[in-house]
């Protein structure tokens, strides 16, 4: 509880190293757990800024939607899936989003779009389980979902999933 001294601890360090990646991913982390999340942005810059950084774009777009800049979190997955190194991961954030937004098509359209570069792809093999499985297409959901844990094994979310269908069809 003495945020003030390690906001100057922190200042110290990114004055030593401004391009430090440690030292911004602790101020933006500092900042969005605080009372003026806001204060974190530009740290999330620094780091989407940062050359060989391919986790900076996407983390900078979750905080954008976190503190409800969707459009500038959209925008920033959009430039982060026309790159090579982030393209399954942010366009695997836009499906997710799409079908929040009730746009199943273009949910499902990105999904296998993504499937179709990588039909072994657990992470989006899970998503479009969910999907379904919120559809109430629980039979295809499964299948999903087994195709996931076999692509993957030691894919947490994938086996999750797998034991949470059963479980939803009482097959224990």
């Amino acid at each position: 509880n003495r945020r003030d001294e390690a906001a100057e601890q922190l200042e110290q360090a990114l004055a030593l190293a401004p391009d430090n990646p440690i030292a911004n991913r602790l101020m933006a982390t500092f900042h969005v757990s605080g009372p003026n999340p806001e204060k974190a942005e530009p740290y999330f810059k620094a780091l989407a800024d940062m050359p060989g950084n391919t986790d900076g774009r996407l983390t900078l777009a979750e905080y954008y939607l976190r503190v409800g800049k969707v459009d500038q979190g959209k925008k920033t997955l959009l430039a982060a899936a026309s790159e090579k190194a982030t393209y399954a991961p942010a366009t695997r954030r836009l499906a997710a989003m799409a079908y929040e937004e009730g746009r199943k098509v273009d949910a499902y359209k990105q999904a296998e779009e993504l499937l179709s570069k990588d039909p072994k792809d657990a992470d989006t093999l899970v998503m479009k389980g969910r999907m379904q499985f919120a559809d109430g297409k629980v039979d295809e959901g499964l299948t999903t979902f087994k195709a996931a844990a076999a692509a993957q094994p030691t894919n947490v979310s994938a086996q999750f999933a797998l034991g949470s269908a059963y479980a939803a069809k009482r097959d224990f």
